[in-house]
């Protein structure tokens, strides 16, 4: 029952003399090193390794839900480790890993979630091919404008490394204070027609930042972006917007009782999103607190008005399975609206409404230099649920960190942050890196 109530919470290189990549690509930048390298080779080749391991606990008091088949408490361990190799040229290769040990079901599973390449092109731009996640638009829970990324940010973010996108990433200098991205998308290609390729263009003007970008692929609806970010009396400003001239993925059907997935490719909508934010000093310190609010807004939104309705749907038989029973083929179970959407892909939390609102809250130093309170609060606007968090984390500087999450979700039954009921919930992290 907690988990899935969570799952809701909605320049690589040395650059042209001129470009503080440090700063303008400060999202793009590797990673440092961990302590833990090893020292160069003859070859000049550095390798490094870094990690981290979590423990987390959750329990519940949750009432109403839906989905019966949860539970009201569990623990995890979660490992992620990156080993990098690395050449005097800036050139690298990355990979992490990541195992999830479910102590509540006594399972365990294990992720590649980025394995990539980085190098220099030509001696100009930079090239980075594998699994990886991409900076791509702008925004603290909703990015508008990206497309490219496979695991959307969440209110609280899940324990454990960010799963990356499959495919090829050219970035190159225009000049001191521009920047152009292309990523060819290559999950799921079987035929050249259905590469997908995204493109973004950045560029600077004092404390402003401002990106166009943009998705194609061939037989399928154009999506065109704006984004930008800039500072304003003290006030940090994002936003971000998309307009699509189709479907981009299927939407859900239900019809004589039974589920279908359909596309318009002529369904034109907006979708947009933006943000506000400051720090303002407490007792001499600046910064100490920390004050975000945030939007989103999409004209054409699936909605969650489907997430209780049940319907037939194929059922699905591994192909091994079919060969000795052909006659399975045909097969059909009863599904849920938020089952169907989840096994096809079409289910992205705090995006199925048309409207949603966030405000964030943070006082560092609470108490004591290493403590950390944070107030958080999401409300889909449309069905009228929403979750609050109330956090108070640790950290120091030897890696060792420890937090305490506590969860309170309300709505009606079938809503998007009640769909595992209402009430409270509590989460405990203890964490090391290495």
């Amino acid at each position: 029952m907690i988990l899935p109530g969570i799952v809701c919470l909605g320049g690589l290189f040395a650059s042209e003399p001129g470009i503080d990549e440090a700063e303008f690509f400060r999202d793009s930048l590797p990673p440092v090193a961990s302590p833990n390298s090893a020292s160069a080779t003859d070859s000049g080749i550095k390798v490094s390794f870094s990690g981290d391991a979590i423990a987390v606990a959750q329990v519940g008091w949750r009432e109403r839900s839906l989905d019966t088949s949860g539970s009201d408490a569990g623990f995890s361990m979660v490992v992620d480790g990156s080993v990098q190799a690395r050449l005097s040229t800036g050139s690298r290769a990355s990979v992490m890993v990541e195992a999830n040990h479910d102590a509540t079901h006594d399972t365990t599973t294990f992720y590649l979630r980025e394995a990539f390449l980085d190098g220099n092109l030509l001696g100009y731009a930079w090239i980075r091919a594998g699994k990886q996640v991409l900076q791509w638009g702008r925004g603290i829970l909703w990015t508008p404008t990206d497309l490219v990324n496979v695991e959307g940010k969440t209110l609280v973010p899940r324990a454990g490394a960010k799963e990356g996108a499959t495919g090829v990433r050219l970035q190159v200098p225009l000049g001191t204070r521009a920047n152009a991205y292309v990523f060819t998308d290559l999950s799921g290609v079987q035929a050249s027609d259905s590469l997908a390729v995204a493109w973004r263009l950045e560029t600077t003007a004092g404390p402003t930042e401002i990106a166009a970008s943009g998705w194609h692929k061939q037989d399928a609806p154009t999506a065109l972006g704006l984004d930008g970010s800039a500072g304003l009396l003290g006030w940090d400003l994002q936003a971000g917007a998309m307009w699509l001239s189709g479907d981009l993925v299927s939407r859900p059907r239900l019809q004589d009782g039974n589920w279908s997935s359909y596309r318009d490719d002529d369904r034109s909508q907006v979708r947009a999103g933006g943000g506000i934010g400051r720090g303002f000093a407490v007792l001499g310190q600046p910064d100490r607190l920390r004050l975000d609010i945030e939007g989103f807004w999409q004209s054409d939104a699936i909605g969650t008005d489907l997430f209780t309705a049940t319907g037939r749907a194929p059922a699905a038989i591994p192909a091994a399975l079919l060969r000795l029973a052909p006659a399975a083929a045909g097969a059909t179970v009863v599904q849920s609206g938020l089952e169907y959407m989840a096994f096809n892909g079409m289910y992205k939390p705090n995006q199925m409404g048309s409207a949603y609102v966030a405000a964030m809250v943070s006082v560092s130093r609470f108490l004591h230099q290493d403590l950390t309170l944070t107030g958080q609060g999401l409300t889909n606007i449309d069905d009228k649920s929403g979750l609050a968090t109330l956090a108070l984390s640790w950290r120091t500087f030897h890696g060792v960190s420890a937090q305490v999450n506590g969860y309170w979700f309300w709505g009606d039954p079938g809503t998007e942050m009640a769909l595992s009921g209402v009430g409270p919930a509590l989460e405990t992290r203890l964490g090391i890196s290495f």
